[in-house]
């Protein structure tokens, strides 16, 4: 999540971004183990490649 963003974004592969506004920065912790297991799943499901 970037410093002060409410929320965090995934990039998608098309080239557009959708917010993951089911996490808030406001949890503190929370979200941060929430970002920690969205970024976990993304890598074990597979990220598109470097354009």
């Amino acid at each position: 999540m970037a410093e002060g963003a409410p929320w965090p974004t995934l990039d998608l592969a098309d080239g557009s971004v959708v917010p993951a506004m089911g996490i808030q920065a406001s949890d503190g912790d929370r979200a941060r183990r929430a970002v920690a297991e969205l970024a976990a799943m993304v890598r074990a499901r597979g990220e598109a490649a470097e354009v």
